[in-house]
């Protein structure tokens, strides 16, 4: 935009907040987008429920890239006997 340093300069110019505001929408819609994709790839291989969205991606990302999804495997495989045990604990409280 600028190099000026002057926040008030800076951010009063026309039509800032309006730019603004339409590249929140487009994040908005890129991310239910990307919401979505996971989750047709969740709804595929059910463990992936078990693994972060930014993690599932970088497994996806990666498909081409076997020690880099080995990684990934391995860490949805580790999180499972958590995810059990946590849900053991509750049942029996």
């Amino acid at each position: 935009m600028t190099s000026d340093k002057n926040v008030v300069r800076t951010t009063n110019r026309p039509n800032l907040y309006e730019r603004l505001d339409k590249l929140q929408q487009g994040l908005i819609l890129c991310e239910k987008a990307l919401a979505e994709y996971l989750e047709t790839k969740r709804l595929a291989f059910p463990r992936f429920y078990f693994v972060s969205s930014a993690d599932l991606l970088d497994i996806l990302s990666n498909g081409n890239n076997p020690p880099v999804v080995r990684a990934g495997i391995i860490q949805v495989d580790n999180t499972i006997p958590l995810v059990i045990i946590t849900l053991v604990t509750f049942i029996l409280k």
